[in-house]
This record gives C-alpha cells, sequence and structure tokens, in this order.
C-alpha cells in the first residue's frame, strides 16, 4: 500500500491522508488529487511540487495569557486608576454612575487576575 495526500484543488490544502494500492478501484472526489507522499500532513498546503507542513495550532490561552499579563502590569503601573480619574474628571458623571464605573472596574479586575492566576497554575 502506498500513502496518498488528498489535496483539494481549490484551495491546495490536503484535506486527508489515505494508502491506495493504486490499483484496486478508488479514485478521490471529484474536486481533489491523490498524490502520493510520505510526508505530508493534514492542513498542510501542496505547492505544485512539495508538500507544506501545516502551521501548528497556537494555544489560545497564549494570547489570553499575554493580554492579561500586559493588562495586570499596566493596571499595576497605575493605568487603571488613570482611566477610571480620567472618565471621573471629564464626564462628570453622577454619584450613581460613578459608583457604576469604579464597581465594573473593580470586576474587571478580579476577572483579569482570576484568569492570569489559571493560566499560571496550568
Amino acid at each position: 500500500m502506498t500513502r496518498y495526500a488528498i489535496v483539494h484543488r481549490a484551495t491546495n490544502e490536503v484535506v486527508n491522508i489515505t494508502e491506495w494500492d493504486g490499483k484496486s478501484a478508488w479514485a478521490p472526489s471529484p474536486d481533489c488529487d491523490a498524490i502520493q507522499s510520505d510526508i505530508a500532513e493534514i492542513g498542510g498546503t501542496w505547492t505544485g511540487s512539495v508538500f507544506v507542513p501545516p502551521v501548528p495550532p497556537v494555544d489560545p490561552r497564549a494570547a489570553d495569557y499575554e493580554r492579561c499579563r500586559d493588562y495586570v502590569v499596566s493596571a499595576e503601573a497605575g493605568d487603571t486608576a488613570d482611566r477610571l480619574n480620567t472618565y471621573l474628571v471629564t464626564a462628570s458623571p453622577t454619584a450613581a454612575e460613578t459608583v457604576l464605573v469604579v464597581k465594573e472596574t473593580v470586576r474587571t479586575l478580579r476577572a483579569l487576575i482570576r484568569i492570569v492566576r489559571q493560566i499560571a497554575s496550568t
């Protein structure tokens, strides 16, 4: 049995891998080609002469961690307090509006701290 990459013609993406004896009555779907390869991987691409491996998936937690870390660092530097102070001075909110803004800011910071702790523990 020989290994074949099933390549979608429109996108040149490897959509499947199969083994075929080259003799039995089989053909890929009409919009795909079967190209013999021992190295092709699902998700990779066919350039017309070589297979390019797929881009490794990015752990979504990594991006969340970076965003949270940056936010927490800026909060530690007083950025959140500065933004809150700017709002309070420039928007001239009522006392009730101020309380709501402060509560929302505290909720946001607590949520971010929880996320950073979860990421740090994994």
